[in-house]
């Protein structure tokens, strides 16, 4: 089972001039890494299904 992405991307609560662009940055790239990798995940999962779809349909059409 693919597990939920849990990950939230917080507003920003600074509302002067100084922010921490730097974090923002941090915490995005560290979203899209988990996003990337669900996404592999369920590719991984379609090919497989993809794959027993395949084998289900040649061996029904041998029978």
């Amino acid at each position: 089972m693919i597990k939920e992405l849990n990950i939230g991307i917080r507003k920003s609560s600074s509302t002067g001039i100084f922010h921490d662009s730097r974090e923002d940055v941090r915490r995005l790239g560290k979203a899209l890494n988990i996003a990337i990798d669900k996404i592999n995940e369920l590719v991984e999962i379609v090919n497989e299904q993809e794959t027993e779809i395949r084998e289900l349909k040649k061996k029904q059409s041998s029978c």
